[in-house]
Parts: structure tokens; sequence; C-alpha cells
């Protein structure tokens, strides 16, 4: 039912007897843009119809729905992989620094903060500022650590091996 729904308000509104626009830009700039906080913005209805002169047809209302709804759901994806990517980061830092203890924890810590830098990196901006700072000092602290455990343990083989073992 949905579907059939979205597709005959599509056909409508964009069929060649649509009109090109059914609302021209707000004098509001954050209505202007559509871009408000870090969120998509859509005025009230009301607001359309004071700034066209007229009411709107029930073509447009139901266009305007369907696309505030879409962008609820994208706000709503926003939040939530913004949520998992500064917890990634702040996770990262923390096993980070328990590996400095126990080298089990390290590899755990260099992933999440690996995975936040690269959602970092493949959506600028979802990071907060403290969040890019701790998943880079996770990653930094991961991979120092592994090396020094690493050279920790070669050099432990080469003491043990060099030893001589004098039996009576």
């Amino acid at each position: 039912m949905k579907r059939i729904l979205y597709l005959l308000v599509a056909v409508l509104f964009f069929s060649p007897i649509a009109k090109a626009s059914f609302a021209p830009p707000l004098k509001d700039t954050a209505a202007r843009t559509g871009y408000y906080n870090g969120y998509f913005y859509i005025p009230p209805v009301k607001t359309i119809e004071n700034y066209l002169g007229r009411r709107l047809t029930l073509r447009e209302k139901i266009t305007l729905y369907l696309y505030e709804r879409k962008l609820k759901r994208h706000d709503a994806e926003q939040d939530k992989q913004t949520r998992h990517a500064n917890s990634d980061a702040l996770l990262g830092l923390i096993f980070s620094i328990a590996g400095i203890l126990f080298a089990y924890f390290l590899i755990p810590g260099f992933i999440l903060s690996k995975r936040a830098l690269t959602l970092e990196k493949r959506r600028p901006g979802i990071l907060t500022k403290r969040s890019l700072s701790e998943a880079k000092t996770g990653r930094t602290v991961s991979m120092v650590m592994t090396i020094l455990y690493v050279v920790g343990i070669i050099a432990l083989f080469i003491i043990i091996s060099s030893i001589k073992i004098r039996c009576n």
C-alpha cells in the first residue's frame, strides 16, 4: 500500500502538469537553506502558506509530509551513526589504555579506534573534536604498545635462548 501511495504522489508531483516549484525560498535563513543546527529544516505548513499568500494544495501537503518523514528518518540515522562513532572512539581509547597492562586489550582498542577514524574519513564531521582526538590517541597507543610488547617478547626469547644451563 505504501509503495502505491508513494508512486501516486511521485507521479502527481513530478508529472508534466505539475508546477516547477510549489514554494519559493523563504526569507528566513534556516528555512531558505533547509539546514539548521546540523538538521534539515522544513518550516510548518502555516508558515509556507503565509509566505505564499495561499493555501497549499493536497498534493503539496502530501509531498511535504512525505518529505518531512524522510528527513526525520535520515536525521535519526545520522544521530545513530554519530553516537556509534563517538562511542567507538572512546572505547578504543579505553581499551588501548587497558592494553598497557593487559596486552589482549590492544587489538580491540586498535580496531575500535580505526573504525571510528574510518567513519570520520567517510563522512567528515561525524566525530566531535574530542572524539577525533580520542580515536587518534587510541590508535597510536595501541600501535606503540603492540610494537613494544612484540619487541619485549623477542628480547625475552633471545635472553632465554642465550642462557647456558649447567648440569653437574
